[in-house]
């Protein structure tokens, strides 16, 4: 056989992989340009999606201003309408967390709205003076709180891009 078509088929091969190389590194450099303003974009709907339930959570919390419950025979005094429009706009919130993600806020979410509607559902005990006292107000005011710290620590791990339990 001729060398030079020897040389042609022994090259032939290393050519091929070559560009497949190349095509394979150009193709992945286009979607990192692609996904990186993109990615960028949903951070910031999921912080403004995570603030905004937040705003709603201590927003719930000052209109049953819970830190009364943890006193000796005190009830939380309620602005009852301030308490629905925030039990209301939890609930809208929540709706927007869960949407944007990720799955690992699902839960976290889930708690808080659900200790958000139990604490609106105890300031409606407590607005009635004549009612029974609520043997569970200081417990229910810590399952708020712990529901929204819970909830703060696993945005703010997505946020920062932790992915350890621990981080």
């Amino acid at each position: 056989m001729e060398p030079e078509i020897m040389a042609a088929l022994i090259g032939a091969p290393a050519v091929i992989v070559t560009a497949i190389a190349a095509w394979s590194a150009g193709r992945a450099s286009g979607r990192g340009a692609h996904r990186g303003p993109v990615d960028a974009v949903r951070r910031a709907a999921q912080r403004d999606a995570y603030s905004a339930l937040l705003a709603a959570a201590r927003r719930l919390e000052q209109a049953v201003d819970a830190s009364n419950a943890i006193l000796p025979d005190r009830r939380p005094v309620v602005d009852n309408q301030e308490a629905r429009q925030a039990v209301t706009a939890l609930s809208h919130a929540g709706d927007l967390v869960l949407l944007e993600g990720p799955d690992t806020l699902t839960r976290p979410t889930e708690r808080l709205l659900s200790a958000g509607e139990q604490i609106h559902a105890a300031s409606l005990v407590w607005l009635n003076p004549l009612g029974p006292p609520t043997q569970y107000d200081a417990e229910t005011v810590r399952q708020y709180q712990v529901a929204v710290a819970d909830f703060v620590t696993e945005a703010r791990r997505h946020l920062n891009g932790h992915t350890a339990p621990d981080a």
